[in-house]
């Protein structure tokens, strides 16, 4: 399985305290959190290089992240 390091990592980051902002009071910060870093490791397990990694991750966890806001 591929890690993520340096840059990609900070993507990730980044991404996540964005969706964090952008769900604010319709979700968790914790639920944020745990959906993108499982939406991470599901593209990581799968991933053969990890430069999309970032931008893929926001797409699945912000999809993940509407769905849970709707069924609130």
């Amino acid at each position: 399985m591929l890690t993520l390091e340096g840059k990609a990592q900070r993507q990730v980051e980044t991404a996540l305290e964005s969706l964090g902002d952008e769900f604010e009071g319709q979700v968790s910060p914790q639920t944020v959190q745990r959906v993108g870093h499982d939406v991470v490791d599901d593209l990581l397990r799968q991933a053969r290089f990890a430069d999309f990694v970032p931008v893929l991750a926001r797409r699945y966890a912000r999809e993940r992240l509407l769905e849970a806001a709707a069924h609130r």
